[in-house]
């Protein structure tokens, strides 16, 4: 057990480091569904200019409401920066997964063969892509987080009597607030529990009340937020599946999640887990996670509009599977071909120098290349100044990110790049990755802000700065070089 314990600290200091330099939003929702619906309720935010799901009130107020309440907390202590919230959303949600890998790891550790725990434990705590989904103030990771302590509190000595099983319910509860598809996965378990663990049907009863507590506690959160009373469920439902408001943003084919998840899990590494999935929901198809998984990844299948991240609730379940997979191959090929011979060490030796190394870049990497851009603007400019484009770019998207920008940013995008130089007397900015422009800018304008570290600038090897386009903003006076 110390080498576990070895492990978790390590595990610590990793998610440390990604929630700090993992900076941005792994997709737009991350941050126009939750920063920006929060931002509604700090100040920031004009409501009508968000999406049709804010105005129809399809989306639960909950984690949006923590984040209110953490940048609340943190404008309290004087700390008012909405990088620093961002930062501070990401390590809480990197604390809550690591408190539900604890629990995990609490609950099925002694059922492992002791010979692999220290490797059951890497693949809860340090697998690349389970580190990243970690540290994301997502609805798909804090849905799978809370789904992940449901399910190994069911195996603890926790509470007692219907106290336990209600606590367990709202737990299952809120990671259905955070993303309502984990029902089909709380669906599952509760028929394996069922129908194979054979659970008295009072237990179940209790949990469904504890589930319904939460969805009605969260029913009054989302009357505070939005103001009227709601029910995002029915209309999530109604507009995306029913009316198909869903399919429009793409249709995919029914194999996309296959394709997909093997290019996004880095191959030929991503064999592995995907035949590890396989070989449970063939082999166990009385295992809790055939159960819990199948409804999830089939209904999904079906779903016109599909994105890999729609798979990340199962994501902490990947290390049960893998270990799953293992036990059976052991049992039809014997300890001597998992573990002594020659092409399976090599395997694993490979399979682990690639984890950490993707596990490096990603904890290091920005999520979103564009939060550097935002917070120079934001640190450099207090006063009231327009930022001026001629082409489509992060602040003038389909919308505006203005939970980083402050009230006196102004945007205007014109028609081109001579009305940018119109009215001389005028401060301004601009912001461009056009060569020519950047060639003119560059002769009389300070530049403000460039989309490469100037570490990176300094590896120009063959001169491949000048021919790669990324944004560069710059200051423009009437006097050449001014300084602010």
């Amino acid at each position: 057990m110390k080498g576990i314990r070895k492990i978790f600290l390590l595990s610590i200091l990793v998610y440390i480091i990604a929630g700090v330099f993992s900076v941005g939003n792994y997709h737009a929702d991350e941050h126009y569904q939750i920063l920006e619906y929060a931002g509604t309720k700090l100040g920031l935010t004009d409501g009508s200019t968000l999406s049709w799901e804010y105005q129809l009130q399809i989306r639960s107020a909950l984690q949006p409401g923590i984040a209110y309440i953490s940048t609340i907390f943190l404008n309290s202590l004087g700390i008012s920066s909405p990088f620093s919230a961002a930062t501070f959303l990401r390590l809480l949600s990197a604390a809550l997964s690591l408190l539900s890998i604890h629990l995990f790891l609490k609950a099925f550790i002694d059922k492992v063969n002791p010979k692999w725990k220290s490797g059951f434990a890497m693949c809860a705590l340090l697998l690349w892509f389970t580190v990243f989904v970690n540290v994301r103030f997502s609805s798909e990771n804090w849905a799978g987080t809370c789904f992940l302590i449901g399910i190994s509190l069911l195996q603890l000595p926790f509470g007692k009597g219907s106290l336990r099983w209600l606590c367990i319910g709202m737990i299952f509860g809120a990671a259905f607030l955070f993303r309502n598809q984990v029902g089909l996965m709380i669906f599952g378990l509760m028929l394996w529990m069922l129908f194979i663990q054979k659970d008295k049907f009072r237990h179940l009863a209790t949990m469904c009340v504890g589930i319904l507590l939460t969805i009605g506690i969260g029913a009054v959160i989302d009357r505070w937020f939005y103001g009227s009373w709601s029910i995002p469920l029915y209309g999530y439902f109604l507009y995306q599946v029913v009316l198909g408001r869903a399919a429009t943003f793409g249709a995919e084919p029914w194999w996309f999640y296959f394709s997909n998840g093997f290019i996004q899990m880095i191959p030929p590494v991503s064999l592995l887990f995907l035949g590890a999935i396989g070989l449970v929901f063939i082999s166990k198809p009385k295992s809790v996670l055939t159960w819990v998984a199948v409804p999830f990844i089939v209904a999904h299948l079906f779903m016109t509009h599909k994105d890999i991240r729609f798979m990340f609730p199962l994501i902490p379940l990947f290390p049960w599977f893998i270990y799953q997979a293992a036990e059976i191959m052991n049992e039809r090929w014997g300890n001597t071909l998992m573990i002594q011979s020659k092409p399976i060490a090599i395997t694993l030796m490979l399979f682990w120098v690639i984890n950490f190394a993707a596990l490096a870049v990603v904890s290091l990497k920005p999520a979103n290349n564009a939060i550097s851009l935002f917070e120079t603007v934001y640190a450099a400019y207090t006063e009231p100044i327009t930022l001026y484009a001629t082409e489509t770019n992060p602040y003038m998207e389909e919308y505006e990110p203005t939970f980083y920008k402050r009230k006196t940013l102004s945007l205007q995008k014109l028609e081109s790049f001579d009305d940018v130089m119109n009215n001389p007397d005028e401060v301004k900015l601009y912001i461009t990755k056009n060569k020519e422009e950047e060639e003119i800018l560059n002769k009389s304008h300070r530049l403000v802000y460039r989309g490469l570290p100037d570490w990176v600038v300094h590896f120009n090897i063959n001169n491949w700065v000048a021919r790669t386009r990324f944004w560069k903003v710059y200051e423009i006076r009437s006097a050449p070089n001014a300084e602010k």
